[in-house]
């Protein structure tokens, strides 16, 4: 059994949020957030609404702060708790601290607000062994996920993109910066578990884009 941070990322921002190295393998992600271009990285203001064409688009539902509550994804059993998490004093990605738990960056959008909202979980613990995203790897192109809000507001996305990086070189500002579609990004580790060091080599990155513009009501 072991444990594990679930994220191998490490940023610094030369030049003003356009480059961002990446270093130290199965380190949670390093923002040093007074450097970075907040309209790059940081929550970004919705979107107005698109202009009327010829096929009328359901517009995107209103903004709505209700807290991000819980995320589904169906095809692979996932209801897991939502737990509110930023950066800490050092400046590295915070992490869940129970493995059935995923978390919401709340330096990333609120799915309210359209862009990019980021998740991560562990793949597995020494608590339990198989951790909440330890099936994620299962996850395929056009597999559905929601995520509801505290005031039961949920938003469907349809998976559009399985990716794995390598820990030492993931493409950080394309993973958790923002994105023109409505969409949400979820991390886990993944690849080959090295004994010695105690870390994962890759990680895996699912993407998915809003379906579902209109928000539901939901009683669940």
């Amino acid at each position: 059994m072991r444990d594990f941070s679930i994220l191998a990322f490490s940023i610094t921002a030369l030049v003003l949020g356009a480059l961002i190295m990446l270093h130290q393998p199965n380190q949670p992600l390093r923002i040093p957030l007074a450097e970075v271009d907040e309209e790059r990285i940081l929550e970004p203001q919705p979107d107005l609404p698109p202009e009327p064409t010829a096929v009328a688009e359901p517009e995107q539902p209103p903004p709505n702060d209700s807290p991000v509550a819980r995320i589904r994804i169906p095809g692979i059993g996932v209801d897991a708790k939502i737990v509110h998490m930023g950066v800490d004093a050092q400046g590295y990605m915070e992490v869940p601290s129970e493995p059935l738990e995923v978390a919401w960056y709340t330096f990333t959008s609120h799915p309210s607000f359209g862009s990019n909202a980021v998740f991560a979980g562990h793949v597995d613990s020494a608590k339990i062994g198989p951790a909440i995203f330890w099936r994620l790897r299962q996850v395929g192109q056009g597999d559905q996920i929601e995520v509801a809000l505290s005031d039961g507001t949920t938003y469907g996305y349809k998976v559009i993109s399985t990716t794995t990086f390598s820990s030492s070189d993931a493409p950080v500002e394309d993973i958790i910066g923002p994105t023109d579609a409505a969409s949400i990004t979820l991390i886990t580790c993944d690849g080959t578990f090295n004994t010695r060091t105690h870390e994962y080599d890759k990680r895996l990155i699912v993407r998915a884009e809003m379906i579902l513009p209109d928000a539901v009501s939901s009683s669940n």
